[in-house]
């Protein structure tokens, strides 16, 4: 059985979106864990990590530094977690079930 990591960046206050995002890759695809980089973020990221416990881990910047470089953040903490698979997915987007 593979082991996916999700890493996704997220800035503003979009937790809407993170949280269907999380979700779906969670309960519908079977990710396994979930690294989310915050370019800076106003929402109140602690609710979706009490939600989802370790299998989320949030990176906080201070700064938003881009999607590029949020994404590089992600990847470099998911390959010091080991990940064995690495799915880069924005946070206002959401697999369907099969993706």
């Amino acid at each position: 059985m593979r082991s996916t990591t999700l890493v996704t960046v997220t800035y503003a206050d979009r937790i809407g979106y993170l949280r269907e995002l999380l979700r779906r890759a969670f309960e519908i695809e079977g990710v396994n864990r979930a690294i989310v980089v915050s370019n800076a973020s106003t929402s109140d990221l602690n609710v979706i990590e009490n939600e989802w416990g370790s299998k989320l881990r949030v990176v906080r910047l201070s700064s938003n530094s881009g999607s590029a470089n949020g994404y590089s953040v992600g990847i470099e903490a998911a390959l010091a977690d080991n990940a064995e698979f690495i799915w880069l997915m924005d946070d206002d987007n959401a697999p369907r079930q099969g993706a």
